[in-house]
């Protein structure tokens, strides 16, 4: 009996060691990814950039614009390569923002400088906390990166579709 948990438990732990998400399409969707996006270009263009996929760094806001939409979202603020950068990201799994006493698994909390892949879907009118309207782009959140993974490398959450 002993033996049958010791061999489970490793067993368990070795296949916790591999990424879970599929690291060859990730990194295909990396190389084409946009680093030059910020939200004037889509407003000059929409259509042009829907369907793109953007990667930039930035966080996650405290209190985030308030939308129709019933899917999970957050707002995500940055600066760009030439300018300022805001949208909603829908995302479709739980995000890591809980820490596990005694684990040390990596989380991301509202203000973490982060590095952000997504993809533009469209654009839709959010208001604020403070009652002003926003045209902002909407974008399918695909991974979070620390800020430091200037390679996009060792993502900290990818969305589902990449997923193994």
């Amino acid at each position: 009996m002993r033996t049958l948990l010791l061999s489970m438990t490793l067993t368990a732990f070795a296949a916790g060691q591999g990424p879970d998400y599929d690291a060859t399409a990730l990194s295909a969707v990396v190389r084409q990814a946009s680093f030059e996006f910020y939200n004037e270009l889509l407003y000059r263009d929409e259509p042009a950039w829907k369907g793109r996929v953007i990667s930039f760094s930035g966080y996650m806001v405290d209190r985030p614009a308030i939308g129709k939409g019933k899917s999970p979202y957050i707002q995500l603020m940055g600066n760009g390569v030439n300018g300022l950068i805001s949208v909603i990201a829908q995302y479709d799994g739980k995000l890591p923002v809980k820490q596990v006493y005694g684990t040390d698994v990596p989380v991301v909390t509202t203000g973490q400088h982060l590095r952000f892949l997504a993809e533009i879907r469209t654009a839709e009118n959010f208001l604020s906390v403070n009652g002003v309207w926003m045209y902002l782009p909407v974008v399918k959140l695909l991974a979070i990166y620390q800020q430091d993974d200037a390679e996009l490398k060792r993502a900290l959450w990818v969305s589902r579709e990449l997923r193994r």
